[in-house]
């Protein structure tokens, strides 16, 4: 509920605070008196538009603060902490202190517990705080975004509408990231194959690390093989062929160390020694034979290294320096390849998911469509009636269901593709039939301020029960009626008060009489300068309010007395069946 009012230097309000009570608030005073001023700042406080021209003549700044009195919900918590009103947890009962500063130079800012927030975030605060009934710009019900709601609240379909929103959303999310997927795929399916030729052409080389060196060392032994062989033979003849070759030096050397010996046998160690050496080159001769019988001179084999060693610098040239880089890149290009396949895995997995959640979204869409239209018939049914009783006799109404447009989102029905929002199958709009014959209107076209008021009236009383409490301010619901359509609208507004905090700007004294505390705004003259003052009367006031009211003219002692008679009498009038 909103508990205190502040207003500074706004219009012709200099300063003013007034203090509020649960129930019925009534607001009366003469034409002019600036009983709409009072509308005006809680609509600020609400979110609603700022002008310039709204600053006291003279000043820079004009301030409306409002001390609210809140319940927890999950919704209001998280608009708070989101838009860093506040840190903590909200506790179940507390105070929010919000508060507008409109400039004369253009523009304003907005406050909640002295913590500045967003125009768009107050706008959003100010929808769970209260609702303005009348010709004014923040009127809930004149958007049609917000009937689903209301129907939803009035049919008691909030839950199921919260539950349906969270399949929706986790619904998209998964198509979103399947959609993502599948372009992501899409747009590297030429990599892909380009990979996948790559890997064919790296594969089918059948590289080894160390190829390339040990084909260039053949080749080289290849070009050089009549050089080695004929060295070969020369090392060969000098070691054991020719006379006086090596062999035969080393047996003469031998023999002749064999027979000193007998003269000194130290010297067997070197004859010994002597042995080993001849023993090495005989195998340093056999070993020449052998490599000299590998060696061969092979045109046609080199022709082979020479086109394999092209083979490789091709690919060398595309995909690395060396043969170990060319497999390197080969390892790289397969881990591509399973990671597409891991994709693709991905992609199929999360389709098979995103079908069983659709077909969990449009079960819970089906039901919730067909209780909404059962729902609208009932409320059709209570508004006409009530309508009759406030001077709307006549009037009809109707929810209109459409389709929605087309979506990210489609789910079959009944065998039927349907496309689906956050709010369900249908986008839902309130129309009124005023008077028989003109046909049905959206609420925004209704012309007369007076019987849009009612017609929030109507609405809120039919829903009040079902939805969470808050405030409303009624402006010109009173406008053009009198007898027992006034007393209909008192009972009407007597009943909300028991749901909301309700304000009420009144002309008639049959409302006046019904208040639970009722506060009078004058305008006064202060020096030069007029101001709007506000003040919370007591009986003798009210009688003497209400005996204003009444009055065509001067107050008499008969008016006074039936004035009188007036306040203590009032009662809610029952309605009629």
């Amino acid at each position: 509920m909103l508990k205190t009012l502040s207003i500074k230097d706004l219009a012709i309000v200099e300063a003013l605070t007034v203090d509020f009570s649960p129930g019925l608030n009534v607001l009366t005073g003469e034409t002019g008196a600036g009983k709409s001023i009072l509308v005006g700042a809680v609509s600020l406080l609400l979110g609603v538009r700022t002008h310039a021209d709204m600053v006291r003549t003279g000043e820079d700044v004009a301030v409306c603060e409002g001390i609210f009195t809140i319940g927890h919900t999950p919704e209001l918590a998280e608009l708070l902490q989101s838009s860093g009103a506040i840190d903590d947890e909200l506790p179940p009962e507390c105070e929010l202190r919000v508060r507008r500063e409109i400039y004369r130079k253009g523009g304003s800012r907005g406050f909640v517990n002295n913590r500045q927030i967003a125009a768009a975030e107050l706008k959003a605060l100010g929808e769970r705080l209260g609702d303005l009934c009348g010709q004014h710009q923040h009127q809930s019900l004149l958007d049609p975004r917000a009937h689903v709601h209301f129907l939803d609240d009035y049919a008691g379909l909030r839950d199921r509408a919260a539950e349906f929103g969270i399949t929706y959303r986790f619904v998209q999310a998964n198509q979103d990231r399947l959609d993502r997927l599948k372009r992501d795929a899409h747009a590297g399916q030429q990599a892909r194959e380009l990979a996948r030729f790559q890997i064919a052409e790296i594969r089918g080389a059948k590289l080894t690390p160390t190829e390339e060196e040990d084909l260039k060392l053949e080749l080289n032994v290849l070009k050089n093989a009549r050089r080695l062989l004929e060295m070969g033979e020369t090392a060969e003849a000098a070691l054991a062929e020719e006379e006086g070759s090596a062999v035969d030096r080393i047996a003469l050397v031998r023999k002749e160390l064999q027979s000193l010996a007998a003269i000194d046998p130290r010297l067997n160690s070197i004859a010994e020694l002597l042995d080993k050496s001849a023993t090495q080159l005989v195998e340093t001769v056999s070993a020449l034979r052998d490599y000299r019988r590998r060696i061969e001179y092979d045109p046609g084999r080199m022709e082979e290294i020479e086109s394999r060693l092209a083979s490789i610098f091709e690919l060398k040239r595309k995909y690395g320096l060396t043969c170990r880089d060319i497999l390197q890149r080969l390892a790289e290009l397969e881990q591509e390849v399973h990671s597409q396949r891991d994709m693709d895995d991905q992609i199929n997995e999360l389709a098979r998911e995103l079908a069983v959640g659709k077909q969990t979204l449009g079960e819970q869409a089906r039901l919730l469509s067909v209780e909404r239209k059962k729902a609208a018939k009932k409320l059709a049914a209570e508004l006409e009636t009530t309508f009759g009783e406030i001077g709307l006799r006549g009037a009809k109404w109707r929810s209109r269901f459409a389709p929605v447009a087309a979506s990210a989102l489609a789910v079959d029905i009944e065998g039927k593709t349907d496309p689906v929002a956050e709010n369900g199958l249908e986008d839902i709009e309130f129309e009124i039939e005023t008077n028989p014959g003109e046909g049905f209107k959206p609420l925004v076209k209704i012309a007369s301020g007076g019987e849009l008021s009612r017609v929030m009236l109507a609405l809120k009383a039919v829903g009040a029960p079902r939805r969470d409490a808050s405030f409303l301010v009624f402006d010109e619901v009173d406008s053009g009626i009198g007898g027992e359509v006034a007393h209909a609208v008192g009972r009407l507004l007597k009943q909300l008060s028991r749901h909301y905090q309700v304000f009420l700007v009144s002309h008639l004294p049959q409302m006046a009489s019904l208040a639970d505390q009722h506060y009078r705004v004058i305008k006064v003259k202060d020096g030069r300068r007029v101001q709007t003052k506000i003040s919370r009367l007591t009986r003798e006031e009210r009688v003497m309010e209400v005996a204003r009211m009444m009055a065509a003219g001067e107050i008499t002692q008969a008016t006074r007395r039936h004035a009188a008679e007036f306040v203590a009498g009032a009662t809610v009038p029952k309605s009629k069946k």
